[in-house]
């Protein structure tokens, strides 16, 4: 089950940042306290377009609050390096396939051990697919964790989110490929970052067969 919808380029695409320096939006705080003083662990789902920003929040809760972050973009990086430099586009299916199947078996272990707070860094682009996670964390959690699901949004018209977004990934896109391309004074190649740049006309598709949770008690996270 894949994570965002199919494209022509990839399956899933983000530029995340290295920065974790912006707060945690206070609904989500407020929504995780709530989980917590039930005495649940709490497992984030992120939901939203590439450059919307679920990387940060989960580096964030990541780096100032012990969650354990699972990501599809972060595993391919760990295992593989970064996309056009160390692997071609041409391989990136079948390594986004690899990485959604590590990433499930590693979720299936931590709510087993239920030990640790969780972010799990996707696009949930799908009703399916949050339905599907959402089926994993009530079996293997067994009532030990509460769900909190973070959809990121840019309030406007068709055209004004994609301009948002674009300006986003455009900016975002200049710092991966200054990664990507950085070599040492030693002559090595620095380690880059996760994921890969965005074209515009993905971005479009991905708007375009967005599923937007409706009633599944969502957090929403304004996206300027």
């Amino acid at each position: 089950m894949s994570s965002v919808p199919s494209t022509s380029s990839a399956n899933q695409i983000s530029t995340p940042t290295p920065t974790t320096e912006y707060p945690i939006p206070q609904d989500v705080l407020e929504a995780i306290e709530k989980v917590h003083n039930e005495g649940k662990k709490v497992i984030v789902m992120t939901c939203g377009i590439a450059g919307s920003g679920k990387s940060t929040l989960a580096q964030n809760l990541s780096t100032q609050h012990a969650y354990t972050r699972l990501s599809i973009d972060s595993l391919i990086h760990q295992h593989h390096g970064v996309f056009g430099r160390d692997y071609s586009a041409s391989l990136l299916p079948s390594l986004q396939d690899e990485a959604e199947s590590l990433l499930k078996s590693q979720l299936t272990s931590l709510l087993n051990a239920a030990e640790t707070d969780i972010v799990l860094d996707l696009s949930l682009y799908s009703k399916d697919d949050r339905e599907f996670y959402r089926g994993v964390v009530e079996r293997e959690g067994r009532g030990r964790y509460g769900i909190v699901l973070v959809v990121f949004r840019v309030r406007g018209t068709v055209e004004e989110v994609e301009r948002v977004l674009w300006r986003r990934i455009e900016r975002r896109g200049e710092g991966w490929v200054r990664a990507r391309d950085e070599v040492g004074e030693d002559g090595e190649r620095g380690e880059g970052r996760e994921g890969m740049l965005v074209e515009r006309g993905v971005l479009a598709g991905y708007l375009r067969g967005f599923e937007w949770p409706e009633g599944e008690g969502e957090v929403s996270v304004d996206v300027v």
